[in-house]
């Protein structure tokens, strides 16, 4: 049995049990995620508060719905993004980038 990090369960109930929309929806996944995570990079290591924020903003939605539980390290690059608060936000990203990176890989096994 594969081992996977994500659920479907709220993308196939949002489908309508449309294994075509839920095929749509996972290859949109696969292309968008990178480009976003790269971005969410270099806003992350340039300590671009308005750009972490727009990025993991961007991306938390999408993560809740795959059932990907790194959203929550999206959720805290999302708050410092937004605040003044002084938090180490590079072990979220790792966190998350690695996370993503292991799922990415997962995704395109399975789909």
């Amino acid at each position: 049995m594969k081992q996977v990090s994500y659920d479907l369960t709220n993308v196939i109930a949002m489908s309508d049990n449309d294994s075509d929309f839920v095929k749509l929806m996972v290859h949109t996944f696969i292309k968008d995620i990178p480009r976003d995570l790269e971005r969410l990079a270099v806003a992350v290591s340039e300590q671009d508060r308005a750009g972490v924020h727009r990025y993991a903003h961007r991306i938390k939605p999408t993560l809740e719905l795959f059932g990907i539980e790194s959203f929550r390290h999206a959720a805290a690059l999302e708050l410092w993004g937004k605040s003044d608060v002084e938090l180490n936000i590079k072990e979220d990203f790792l966190r998350l980038n690695q996370n993503l990176s292991e799922i990415l890989i997962q995704l395109k096994r399975d789909f």
